[in-house]
């Protein structure tokens, strides 16, 4: 397993120093769950199905990404892609990368 995340290329802003901890910021047009049994293509990532919850006619899921454990996607899906989501399954998952923000992470005292 790979100890560093994926590289993206993203604006620098100045914000951000070297080797400061980021979260990543996908708009929901970034993101796409796939019919595939495993990523063929750049920018996809199998990912195991941590949490869901179904709230009506919107699920919540945390999903992790397998090659990036620490890596995890929050999500909200309707309409027929709910029925896909049951906790401990693997999917695919499709991540548009150009469409990352990354926002510094300040640690607390």
């Amino acid at each position: 397993m790979p100890e560093a995340g994926p590289a993206l290329d993203v604006v620098d802003k100045g914000r951000i120093t070297p080797g400061q901890e980021v979260t990543w910021v996908l708009p929901s047009d970034g993101i796409q769950l796939l019919n595939e049994v495993e990523p063929h293509r750049p920018g996809e990532f199998a990912a195991t199905i941590a949490d869901v919850r179904h709230l009506g006619e919107t699920t919540l899921a945390t999903l992790r990404l397998q090659e990036w454990p620490l890596a995890l996607l929050s999500i909200s899906v309707a309409g027929a892609d709910q029925r896909r989501l049951v906790t401990g399954a693997t999917i695919v998952v499709g991540l548009d990368l150009a469409k990352v923000h990354v926002m510094p992470r300040h640690i607390r005292p």
